[in-house]
């Protein structure tokens, strides 16, 4: 869940921002007359660069918005999510080109660990770790070591996973917001517990991919594990361990898990697309003054 603003926003934005700063005055004057929701509306059109340029010292300041009177509709900016692709990282082969080690990643995203709530954060849109599930389309695999057995009397070889290897562990975790100041956002118990739910909506997709993929693909090695569960086939060893590696599908098994939860859970994915457009999601409501205190965005649901 990112809320980004790129470089080619900024630079189309400086040319209204340079027309409104002229108009700092009137901006103000709007805001103590007409409340905060018409500033916001003004502030929203132009963009982020402009909200931090119209009043003295580089902020929007805000009023408490008393319902002042006002004719057009006030339409809340939904929180935006910045698309993202997969980390670059190339998968870890090793020496039998098998994935071994941990493919990592840096998206923030055997076993698959739920650890759940790892904390809170500054909210990431200010420059935190909160809102985020990180390391979205990693794990740790340890290899299957194939064993064979060449042809006896029945002519046919044999090979097998040595136990203790053919392992995946997928670990995922995620970060809340606190309630209230959040640099220059302050979110509301309503919005942070939303955003819990959106970050749990991510684990429970990468959960999915696992099940769908690394889940099947456990229950083939355990199946070969062990001499006594070996596979019969080919002529010599090196057939029968080709025929093994064929039937456990390591590396595909891996990759398609690591695809689906790139695809589903990586910012602007299946999930940020589906749960933006949900009710309930959070929005940002422009600046306004809580507890005598001034922030650029309020974010509520």
């Amino acid at each position: 869940m990112r809320h980004v603003h790129s470089t080619s926003d900024q630079q189309a934005e400086a040319a209204p921002g340079a027309r409104v700063r002229e108009q700092g005055a009137s901006i103000e004057l709007l805001q103590n007359s007409a409340g905060n929701q018409a500033v916001s509306r003004l502030l929203s059109s132009a963009g982020r660069n402009v909200a931090t340029a119209v009043l003295p010292g580089g902020v929007a300041r805000a009023v408490e918005d008393q319902g002042s009177a006002g004719t057009d509709l006030f339409v809340p900016t939904p929180i935006s999510i910045a698309p993202a692709g997969p980390d670059p990282s190339p998968m870890p082969l090793n020496d039998e080109g098998l994935i071994d080690g941990e493919w990592q990643s840096e998206v923030a995203a055997t076993v698959f660990v739920n650890a759940g709530k790892a904390g809170t954060g500054v909210v990431n849109w200010a420059g935190g770790n909160g809102g985020t599930t990180p390391n979205i389309g990693s794990f740790t695999a340890v290899a299957p070591v194939i064993e064979t057995r060449p042809a006896g009397d029945a002519g046919t070889a044999r090979a097998w996973v040595r136990a203790g290897t053919g392992t995946v562990t997928v670990s995922r975790k995620y970060f809340g917001v606190p309630v209230g100041a959040n640099a220059t956002y302050f979110i509301t118990a309503a919005a942070a517990a939303r955003i819990d739910t959106h970050e749990q909506n991510h684990i429970a997709h990468s959960k999915t991919a696992h099940d769908a993929h690394v889940k099947p693909l456990e229950d083939r090695v355990k199946a070969r594990t062990g001499e006594a569960k070996a596979l019969s086939a080919g002529a010599d060893e090196a057939a029968a361990k080709t025929a093994l590696e064929t039937e456990l599908k390591w590396n595909d098994s891996l990759t398609a898990f690591r695809n689906q939860d790139n695809t589903d859970n990586l910012p602007g994915g299946t999930v940020d697309t589906a749960d933006a457009a949900s009710a309930g999601w959070y929005h940002d409501l422009g600046p306004k003054t809580v507890a005598g205190v001034n922030y650029d965005h309020f974010v509520d649901v």
